[in-house]
C-alpha cells in the first residue's frame, strides 16, 4: 500500500538541479569510477549524462525518480541503489541535511508504483527465458518448443542469440541496464560489459543459432504456445542422483558440512552469509573433531552476501593459528567525502597511485586485527580452498578476495567481472528537491594492488576455466541438490579439479 505522503510538485529547474547534484555526488563520492575507466576505457558517468535531456519529457514525480534510479544502474554496482531504509550504520557518516523519515516513504511509494505498472502489463509480452552469457555469447538455455495458431512448431535448443532487432543482443542489454540490475560485469577477455541476467519482449526480431548449427530468424510473438524444458540435455533427467531443491532460491538452501572418509576432506557449503546462531562453526567442530583432515573446501558458489562475520567465525573454527586482517581501503579525496566520512578521515592519508595519476584517494590506516582461533577449533594448518563462481557477491566475494591476503587460503574458480574486495556499509545520500535517497559503496579495496586491474580483486588465485559443455551442465545442476558427497564426486567439475591440486 502507498504510504500517506504527497510527493513534491517539482519544476523543471528543480529536476535539473537534482540531476546535476546526482552527477556531482557520483563524480565526487564513487571511488570505483576512476578504476573502472582505467581498466575498461569506459567512463560510466558519460552514460548518466546522456539521460539529462530526458527531463524535458518528464511530467510526473515518480517518472523523475525512475530516471534517477536508471542513472544509478549505470554504475554497474550492486550497492548503487535506491535507499530502502535508514540503518544504524548510517550514524557512522555525517547525515546532516538528510530527512531520514522520507527514505523509506519514498522507496515504498516508488516500488509500489513500479509494481503496479509491471502488473498492468500483459505477462505474455515477455519471452519466458533469461538468456545466459557463456564465453561471449548469450544462450537461451534449454529446449523451447514454440507452436503457432496453425499448429506449426519451432524448436529452440540451447539457441545462441545472434541478433536482436538487427543488433547484437548485448547492445539491448546495456541500453536497458535499469531492468537488469545487479548482474553487470566486465568481460576481461572481450573488453566489454555484459549481464548474467536479462530478458526480452516477445515482440522482436531474433536471429538465433541452434546447437546443431541451424540458423534462422523468428518473431516469438507469432507463437502462442510454449513448451519449455529448461535443461540443456532433457534426456539426462530425471535421474536418481538429482533431487530438486525444495526452495529454488539459493538464499533458502541448506548450509552443509560434510566429511569424506575416502579423501579425508572437510567440505562446507555456504549458499548465503547468514548464520545468526553461529550453527555452522559449531557443526564444523562437531563433524571434524578428531578426524584426519588433508584438505578443507569452502564452497561459496552462488553466495549473494550477508555478513562477513559468518565466514570469519567459520575460519576461527577451523584454523590453528590467528589470521591477520589488514585491509587498506580508499575513499575519494574530495571535499564532499571528507565532510561525510567524519571519523574515518582522521586516520587517513592522501595518496595518488602511479598507475592512476589523475585520481587522489584517502587511504585508511586502521590498526591490523586478527581472527583468533576458537579454543576448541580443529587446529587445522593445511590449505583451505574456497570455491568461487560468477554468482558470488558482496560478503561472499569478501571471503574469496581475502584469500589473497593469507597463504593458507586459496581461492579457486572463475573471475566474476565484479569490482570486489572489502568494503564498508554503503553511504546514504539524499537530493535537495526530490528527497531521492540512494546509496553508494564509499571505498575500494587497495590491499596489495599494483595496478588498476588488481583493484577488482575478483580473480581467483587458481583460475579454472570450465569447458563449454561443463558450463551448460553447471547451469542444469543449479536447481538440484548437488552439495552431497555422491554428486560432488561424480558431477561437480570444479570440485573434482580441486581434488587434483596437491
Amino acid at each position: 500500500m502507498f504510504v500517506n505522503w504527497s510527493p513534491p510538485t517539482m519544476t523543471k529547474q528543480q529536476m535539473y538541479e537534482d540531476f546535476d547534484e546526482l552527477l556531482f555526488i557520483l563524480e565526487n563520492a564513487n571511488p570505483q569510477l576512476p578504476i573502472r575507466k582505467a581498466v575498461t576505457g569506459v567512463n560510466l558517468l558519460d552514460s548518466v549524462k546522456t539521460l539529462r535531456k530526458k527531463i524535458e519529457d518528464i511530467q510526473d514525480y515518480y517518472n523523475f525518480i525512475n530516471l534517477l534510479d536508471k542513472s544509478l544502474s549505470y554504475m554497474y554496482d550492486i550497492h548503487a541503489v535506491v535507499a530502502k531504509d535508514f540503518h544504524e550504520w548510517d550514524h557512522f557518516y555525517d547525515t546532516t541535511g538528510i530527512d531520514l523519515k522520507l527514505v523509506n516513504i519514498i522507496h515504498t511509494n516508488y516500488r509500489k508504483r513500479a509494481n503496479e505498472q509491471y502488473e498492468s502489463q500483459n505477462p505474455r509480452s515477455w519471452f519466458p527465458a533469461n538468456p545466459t552469457y557463456i564465453d561471449g555469447n548469450y544462450y537461451i538455455h534449454g529446449v523451447y518448443t514454440l507452436t503457432n495458431r496453425d499448429n506449426d512448431t519451432l524448436i529452440l535448443k540451447n539457441a545462441k542469440i545472434l541478433l536482436y532487432n538487427n543488433s547484437p543482443y548485448n547492445d539491448y542489454v546495456l541500453e536497458n541496464s535499469d531492468k537488469f540490475k545487479g548482474g553487470f560485469r566486465w568481460d576481461f577477455k572481450r573488453n566489454r560489459y555484459y549481464s548474467l541476467s536479462s530478458n526480452f519482449p516477445r515482440d522482436c526480431e531474433l536471429v538465433v543459432e541452434n546447437e546443431d548449427g541451424e540458423i534462422f530468424s523468428l518473431n516469438p510473438s507469432k507463437y502462442n504456445g510454449f513448451s519449455i524444458v529448461q535443461l540443456s540435455n532433457p534426456d539426462f533427467f530425471p535421474h536418481p542422483d538429482f533431487q530438486p531443491y525444495p526452495h529454488p532460491n539459493p538464499a533458502l538452501r541448506e548450509k552443509r558440512v560434510l566429511y569424506s572418509e575416502n579423501d579425508n576432506i572437510l567440505y562446507v557449503f555456504l549458499p548465503i552469509m547468514e548464520d545468526a546462531e553461529n550453527q555452522i562453526p559449531e557443526k564444523v567442530k562437531e563433524i571434524g573433531k578428531d578426524k584426519e583432515i588433508k584438505k578443507v573446501i569452502i564452497d561459496v558458489r552462488g553466495n549473494r552476501g550477508g555478513g562477513d562475520y559468518v565466514w570469519q567465525n567459520l575460519l576461527k573454527a577451523i584454523v590453528a593459528d590467528s589470521l591477520i586482517y589488514d585491509a587498506q581501503m580508499a575513499f575519494l579525496n574530495t571535499e564532499l567525502m571528507r565532510k561525510r566520512l567524519d571519523y574515518h578521515v582522521k586516520e587517513s592519508q592522501v595518496q595518488t597511485f602511479e598507475w592512476l595519476p589523475d585520481a587522489e584517494y584517502l587511504i585508511t590506516q586502521y590498526v591490523p586485527s586478527y581472527f583468533v582461533p576458537d579454543s576448541n577449533s580443529l587446529k587445522y594448518s593445511g590449505k583451505i580452498y574456497v570455491l568461487q563462481d560468477e554468482n558470488v557477491f558482496s560478503a561472499g566475494h569478501s571471503l574469496t578476495s581475502y584469500c589473497r591476503h593469507i597463504e593458507q587460503l586459496v581461492s579457486v574458480g572463475q573471475p566474476t567481472g565484479l569490482l570486489a574486495g572489502f568494503g564498508l556499509a554503503p553511504i546514504l545520500f539524499q537530493l535537495k528537491n526530490s528527497k531521492f535517497s540512494f546509496r553508494l559503496e564509499p571505498v575500494i579495496d587497495v590491499t596489495n594492488v599494483n595496478c588498476a586491474l588488481d583493484v577488482y580483486q575478483d580473480f581467483p588465485e587458481i583460475v579454472i576455466e570450465m569447458p563449454f559443455d561443463e558450463k551448460r551442465k553447471y547451469l542444469d545442476y543449479t536447481d538440484f541438490d548437488m552439495q552431497n558427497e555422491n554428486n560432488l564426486y561424480k558431477y561437480d567439475y570444479l570440485f573434482k579439479k580441486v581434488l587434483e591440486i596437491e
